[in-house]
């Protein structure tokens, strides 16, 4: 991490795409150092309404953050404000920057960093005369979060809204790299909107989280907490091979688990590979340590790509530590009706 001697130096050096939290806090160190000797601000000039707060306002602002009056600031937290910010996705929708009668910042202290990061004025409404109270922090923000799956039950997609999220999830950390073989990385928080916006990225969503419920509902009851990830393996043989082959996957697998019998877990490889799908996800309900979620996705892929070829599989199929992570086997050919 370089050393700035300066705020402002650290502050034109300060990248929202590779800098560390630990930058963050060494920027809002050398905030704190500079502003703490400066003289304890005057009255307020705002007033009550809608202001373009500009990163230097912000920064001014700031100095009305009265120790206690405000939570400890959450690094994530501002980059996801100020990301939103850049990408233009900051709306005016009325939530206020609020001060008490004495000046105090009551709330707003990651909305204003976030202005400072983004570098971008934001329109917002401010508020100045709420009642001086020392404890009235504590009744600020004190309501539900909106969730992800809110945007999405809003907006008609009743009853499938919370597995939609998950799908996109998996779909999103896939195309972004962070699922390996062995690890999943930690998804960079995305907003309500961006989920909104980016259930057109997965048509066959909706459809596969309905046979979930429907015609995967037995098999989905198999997979206990693995649902989610069979949704998604679904959704994603829906798009390259459609519903019906879907279907007979699906069908293949619970006809085969529901008529196992104990002696068929303990057959050797190499096997039909519905059945070494079969054993294996047995074998995982009963492990100590099970596969984690993004594991059980790569193994339904790999499972699928073998029955799909008409193959089997022999007893080293599972997950490799350095094979790349799978991918579903697209079709030789796109069908006439499709390329039309």
């Amino acid at each position: 991490m370089a050393t700035y001697a300066t705020f402002a130096d650290a502050l034109a050096a300060f990248d929202l795409k590779t800098s560390k939290a630990k930058d963050f806090f060494n920027l809002v160190g050398l905030y704190d150092a500079e502003t703490t000797a400066l003289p304890v601000p005057g009255p307020l000039t705002l007033t009550n309404g809608w202001h373009e707060v500009t990163p230097e306002m912000a920064i001014d602002l700031l100095r009305r953050n009265r120790p206690g009056a405000n939570r400890k600031i959450d690094y994530p937290t501002v980059l996801y404000y100020a990301l939103q910010m850049k990408r233009g996705e900051w709306k005016p929708t009325g939530q206020p920057v609020i001060f008490d009668t004495k000046g105090v910042l009551l709330d707003a202290q990651h909305r204003l960093w976030a202005i400072i990061l983004a570098a971008l004025g934001i329109k917002t409404f401010v508020v100045v005369d709420t009642p001086a109270d020392a404890q009235l922090f504590a009744y600020i923000d004190n309501s539900r979060v909106r969730r992800p799956s809110d945007a999405l039950q809003t907006a008609g997609f009743n009853g499938s809204s919370n597995k939609l999220v998950a799908l996109i999830n998996h779909g999103e950390a896939i195309r972004q790299g962070l699922y390996t073989t062995t690890v999943a990385a930690k998804l960079p928080r995305m907003a309500p909107i961006e989920y909104l916006r980016m259930i057109e990225d997965y048509p066959n969503a909706v459809a596969a989280c309905k046979a979930i419920g429907s015609d995967w509902e037995d098999l989905g009851k198999r997979m206990g907490k693995r649902k989610d990830e069979l949704a998604y393996v679904g959704m994603r043989i829906i798009d390259l091979y459609g519903e019906d082959h879907a279907d007979a996957f699906m069908e293949e697998i619970e006809n085969f688990w529901a008529g196992s019998k104990p002696e068929d877990m303990k057959k050797s490889y190499p096997l039909p590979a519905v059945h070494g799908l079969v054993k294996v996800l047995v074998a995982d309900q009963a492990a100590m340590k099970p596969f984690k979620r993004h594991q059980v996705i790569g193994l339904l892929i790999k499972a699928f790509n073998a029955w799909n070829a008409n193959d089997v599989i022999d007893r080293h199929w599972t997950l490799r530590i350095n094979e790349p992570y799978p991918t579903i086997d697209p079709p030789d050919s796109v069908p006439e009706d499709e390329a039309a």
